[in-house]
């Protein structure tokens, strides 16, 4: 009788010393999460800064090519077309479907994959309120 109060007293450490390794391992585990989260807001931060530069390097070169092709293009089209206006609204319509073109490619450039439970969960949730 006297071994089986024993074991049950040998149990109790057990059992506490496995709750202190599971409450050191929830802290590991949770500073790793912060850790994850700070390297992927590091990597959105970078992705968006790339995507403006290269949204900022496009649009000062369109801007700056538009204006020669602009005057250009509706020259040319004047001799075939009945009004300049027309000719005006025809190259218009080619540089709006450009710049159109040019801002879902920037878009495009943002996307990034989430790998901690913070972002899987916030993704999930704005998923959830657009439906």
């Amino acid at each position: 009788m006297q071994n089986s109060s024993d074991d049950t007293s040998g149990e109790r450490p057990l059992i506490g010393h496995l709750f202190e390794h599971l409450a050191r391992d929830g802290r590991a585990w949770a500073e790793a999460e912060v850790k994850l989260a700070r390297l992927e807001l590091a990597e959105l931060k970078s992705q968006a800064l790339k995507a403006a530069g290269l949204a900022a390097i496009g649009l000062g070169s369109l801007l700056c090519g538009l204006l020669a092709l602009t005057q250009a293009a509706i020259t040319a089209l004047s001799a075939h077309v009945p009004a300049p206006g027309l000719a005006g609204l025809i190259v218009a319509t080619g540089l709006a479907l450009c710049a159109l073109a040019c801002g879902l490619a920037a878009w495009r450039t943002i996307a990034w994959r989430t790998e901690s439970v913070f972002f899987r969960w916030l993704g999930s949730s704005q998923h959830h309120g657009r439906s």
